[in-house]
């Protein structure tokens, strides 16, 4: 019986290959899974419209700047063997191609292997012309073929092997370590499969090989320092660049084999058009930037102070509490406004559920560590909102800017309607909902304030065990400015 061949890969900036990858490997697989990193050009576009074509095409996306490629990799092998039921993973990057020798064909040739892990070695390849016919299939173009055999090599896993054993994969696909209980490591045994030709295609055109090694060099820095052993391709590449040296390396010894691939298959979403290296290397810039102020503040930070009034509805506080306990900041606490008569199994509950929890009295003062967050309950908060909304107020203290907010989703209200992080006029804000029935759909809940305002004493404003939020509003808004995110976090 054939076994399922899962393809598992991560693609930074290959809006240029991504297209021919997928279809290529469709031909053959029968799913491919692959993780967007970060991508600042139209790769995350294109895997959207292939999704569309391609129901067994995953896509996740990874926001993490630095080259976390081996840790990304190894789960990706596990979620095709664990979830999908791989027979065969295939970890491949973007700019490989398992191509059989002889006129077999890949599935048959996979079947066929008996060995739990195989390692084949690449073979470089490099473009006739790499600046025409940009939009047409990789493998469709005429190409050359180095007479050397990479001694790198790369690995292809049994689905049973990875489901067997705690595997981890080395950077760049090169192997498998397998995990001892000890915590030892040990390479795992791939002995040369030779029924077929890895084709690498490092470089396609002189704008893509600077972006490939100034933003991979950068990544890799960003997760090693530049003091490592670590993709020191990418470096010497990228100190050449720095040098003005912007010439790509020829294969040496390279022979014309012509199309790789006979049949001719059809793009529909991949243009022809120059890549713009000064635009991604600017993104990738801004976003090392971005990563450095937010970590410089969150390590300013005090205690986030949590505040939620509760009734007699738990289930909704259970909703909010668990959403607490998600958060990617992890310094806060949160004070439960209870009556006094409260259930003791309930107070008990809450209190016993996580040490950051207290259970208070309407009358008690409650004293403020750091920021402050109004929250009602059944109010659920994405996983990042304490940590963005924390990190707004830090950077912005110089501006005396004390309240952050962000719309609700799904809640009935207004929304504050902004495209983009920015400051917005209270009073405004204010106008609009003052005389009206209805609050702003994020409300009480989508704010974090800078402390607790003088005239807003919290026995005043809390009626039933409830957030009376548009005298709380009323409050916080007129006259003053406030920081308004374009994502809705609660």
């Amino acid at each position: 019986m054939s076994e399922k061949i899962i393809v598992v890969s991560m693609a930074k900036n290959e809006a240029d290959i991504i297209e021919s990858f997928v279809r290529y490997y469709m031909t053959f697989a029968d799913g491919i899974i692959i993780v967007d990193h970060n991508s600042d050009d139209d790769t995350g576009k294109i895997l959207a419209e292939l999704q569309k074509e391609y129901p067994s095409l995953i896509v996740d996306q990874l926001k993490t700047i630095e080259h976390v490629q081996s840790e990304v990799m190894t789960n990706l092998v596990k979620i095709a063997a664990n979830e999908l039921g791989a027979g065969w993973v295939l970890p491949l990057d973007i700019d490989e191609y398992l191509i059989p020798r002889d006129g077999a064909d890949c599935r048959s040739l996979l079947n066929n292997i008996t060995d739990d892990v195989i390692s084949l070695n690449w073979i470089e390849h490099e473009l006739v012309d790499m600046e025409h016919e940009r939009d047409v299939f990789l493998l469709n173009r005429l190409c050359n073929r180095s007479s050397k055999v990479n001694v790198m090599t790369k690995i292809f896993l049994k689905g049973s092997f990875v489901q067997n054993n705690n595997i981890r994969l080395i950077q760049g696909n090169h192997g498998v370590m397998k995990l001892a209980e000890n915590d030892s490591e040990s390479l795992a045994y791939a002995p040369r499969c030779s029924e077929f030709i890895l084709a690498h295609f490092p470089f396609r055109s002189r704008e893509q090989y600077v972006s490939k090694h100034a933003i991979g060099w950068l990544t890799s820095a960003m997760k090693y320092s530049v003091t490592t052993i670590a993709a020191t391709n990418w470096k010497r590449a990228f100190d050449k660049i720095c040098e003005n040296d912007y010439e790509i390396p020829k294969i040496k010894d390279a022979k014309f084999v012509g199309k790789m691939f006979e049949e001719n298959i059809a793009l529909k979403y991949t243009d022809s058009k120059p890549i713009n290296v000064l635009s991604r290397v600017m993104q990738l810039a801004e976003k090392i930037c971005d990563k450095y102020a937010r970590e410089t503040a969150v390590h300013k930070l005090s205690t986030i102070t949590v505040i939620m009034p509760l009734g007699h509805d738990f289930d909704a506080a259970v909703d909010t509490i668990g959403s607490l306990l998600n958060q990617t900041i992890r310094d806060w606490k949160l004070f439960i406004i209870a009556p006094n008569d409260i259930d003791e199994r309930v107070r008990t509950a809450l209190i016993e559920c996580d040490g950051r929890i207290s259970v208070v009295g309407i009358n008690n003062d409650i004293v403020p560590e750091g920021f402050v967050k109004l929250i009602s309950p059944g109010r659920k908060l994405s996983s990042d909102c304490l940590e963005k909304e924390a990190i707004a107020l830090e950077i912005h203290r110089e501006f005396n800017i004390n309240v952050t907010y962000s719309n609700g989703k799904d809640a009935m209200g207004a929304d504050v309607v902004v495209d983009h992080f920015c400051a917005q006029d209270g009073t405004d804000i204010w106008n609009g909902i003052k005389d009206t029935p209805y609050s702003l759909t994020g409300g009480v809940s989508g704010m974090m304030l800078r402390n607790i305002p003088q005239d807003l004493q919290l026995p005043e404003v809390i009626e039933n065990y409830q957030w009376q939020e548009k005298e709380i509003l009323g409050k916080l808004l007129p006259g003053k400015l406030f920081l308004v995110f374009s994502e809705r976090f609660v």
